[in-house]
């Protein structure tokens, strides 16, 4: 659970640089 949570935060911060 805590990991599938960072991982999100993860791909929501490499998504939110790709931008």
């Amino acid at each position: 659970a805590v990991a599938n949570v960072v991982a999100g935060i993860a791909v929501v911060a490499i998504a939110i640089t790709a931008m």
